[in-house]
């Protein structure tokens, strides 16, 4: 009988005593914020779009890493970029609740690590994006707003976090960009330059460091403010390539890279990267990469550019770009076929699929609806000129030029485009003729040549340093209201009226 009582007095010291270890195992742990080997795994395989395997190793992580909120970090990225390549409602209305739980969850943590603030901001501006893909302007708007003014007092408390300048450079580059009475009510402040400056910085560290978790995300921030937002085009894409970022298994890198060097008018180079790319069976579906290479087959006028256009058009369930590729099916119809019915029943399913989100689709969406067949010469030298191949564009305006400029509804169209040729072609004495003369057959400034000839009066100025000049035509043209592609050409006007304050 005593040795009973004396064993389960002994089991129960002892049950007790694991009963306090786990006790004290639980309140003893605290949320933490590391980037190690096992969360860049899982970071890798979301940037390689491999969703299937990453859910797996967050899955697994949550065992090992539970308090570990970069793992709350990666589990917003996996979100992010499912909507972002998918664009599925579904997927938005399911996933959806994740912001705020996550955000709530940080809310409740006051460790002193500014990696909190940064990844309550980094979850903010990727809903933001996200908001934005489905038209809820609102609340992409309030999200920026939260993640600006956690990333400014981050940086007064720990100034000497260099992560906050790969979020603040993005924001303060764009400010300028928005209408003043946007800046008021959301509050952010910035410009190019202080944009520039901070991912600058943030670049220089991560090129001397390989092992930079942000790496290639800086490398994108950095080239995307010198080409777009800077208007440095060939300076961008010499940047980007001091990464040595592989496009080959990337298609986030392929996408970006190809981007570029298309709209620096170099499509042989675009199409090189796009083919070298070679996608797993077990990545995320990126439709948007056959959309590119058969849009780049197109302005080469290459007969394969179908083949990808209807790849992505009967692949891809999202609600962008939907639109241009009807359009560019059409083009292809009327430009390589010569086939009046293909182009109109092309045009036809542009007016019945997709959405009217982007401009690309607005624009595409407006020519279907006006039930009016282009120019097929104009048409063709557009197409070449988009490619990069200018030579070809100008011989196809040259060969038709009396034709085109003895009729009035070609005759302002004309006029633009040998302009674009002529400055591609570096002719800038010419071009400006040509431009101007686009701005004098268009009085009431109505047109989308008239707002764009304006635009590229502004860029051929601004490098040629006659400032006074430049700010004229990026204010006439913000001045203008074109029927197409406003927000895009707006943007670069005010772009440029910023780049001249800093010189």
């Amino acid at each position: 009988m005593k040795r009973l009582c004396s064993f389960y007095y002994n089991s129960k010291s002892i049950a007790f005593f694991i009963v306090f270890i786990l006790y004290q195992s639980i309140v003893l742990a605290s949320p933490y914020a590391e980037y190690n080997a096992e969360i860049r795994k899982c970071y890798d395989l979301i940037i390689h779009l491999k969703i299937d395997e990453a859910s797996q190793k967050i899955k697994a992580l949550k065992s090992t890493q539970a308090d570990n909120i970069a793992l709350v970090h990666m589990q917003n990225y996996l979100d992010f970029f499912v909507l972002f390549i998918t664009e599925s409602k579904t997927e938005y209305q399911q996933r959806l609740a994740n912001k705020s739980k996550r955000l709530d969850y940080l809310d409740d943590i006051t460790i002193q690590d500014p990696h909190l603030a940064f990844i309550k901001a980094e979850i903010l501006l990727q809903w933001a994006l996200i908001h934005l893909k489905f038209d809820d302007k609102l609340k992409a708007g309030s999200s920026v707003y939260d993640a600006y003014n956690l990333l400014e007092s981050n940086k007064k408390k720990y100034p000497n976090f260099i992560d906050n300048n790969k979020s603040l450079s993005i924001i303060h580059a764009l400010a300028e960009s928005v209408p003043s009475w946007v800046r008021k009510i959301i509050g952010v402040n910035g410009s190019i330059a202080l944009g520039k400056s901070e991912i600058e910085k943030l670049a220089a560290y991560a090129l001397n460091d390989e092992n930079y978790f942000f790496r290639e995300e800086v490398a994108t921030i950095y080239s995307y403010i010198l080409f777009y937002q800077l208007n440095q085009k060939s300076k961008a894409i010499s940047e980007l390539e001091k990464f040595n970022l592989a496009h080959q298994s990337s298609p986030l890198i392929a996408f970006l890279k190809s981007s570029m060097y298309l709209r620096n008018g170099d499509n042989e180079q675009c199409l090189k990267v796009l083919n070298e790319y070679r996608p797993s069976a077990n990545q995320l579906p990126f439709y948007y990469i056959d959309f590119m290479i058969g849009r780049s087959m197109l302005y080469k006028q290459n007969k394969e550019a179908i083949i990808h256009l209807n790849k992505f058009v009967n692949g891809f369930k999202g609600q962008h770009f939907i639109k241009e590729a009807y359009q560019k099916l059409a083009w292809y119809e009327l430009t390589i076929n010569d086939d009046l019915l293909k182009y109109k029943y092309y045009m036809s399913l542009c007016l019945s699929k997709g959405n009217q989100l982007v401009d690309e689709d607005k624009q595409a969406y407006k020519e279907a609806k006006s039930n009016k067949t282009p120019n097929a010469p104009l048409l063709r030298a557009r197409i070449l000129y988009d490619g990069g191949y200018y030579s070809k564009s100008q011989q196809v305006l040259i060969k038709n030029a009396e034709s085109l400029q003895d009729q009035s509804s070609t005759q302002i169209e004309f006029s633009y485009r040998m302009g674009r040729v002529l400055q591609a072609l570096k002719n800038y004495p010419d071009a400006i003729l040509y431009f101007k003369n686009t701005l004098g057959l268009d009085p009431a400034c109505k047109d989308y040549f008239t707002a764009s000839a304006s635009l590229q009066l502004g860029f051929i100025y601004e490098d040629q340093k006659q400032m006074k000049s430049a700010k004229y035509y990026y204010e006439k043209c913000l001045g203008m209201d074109p029927p197409e592609y406003k927000n895009s050409i707006h943007q670069k006007a005010k772009s440029g009226l910023q780049r001249l304050k800093q010189k």
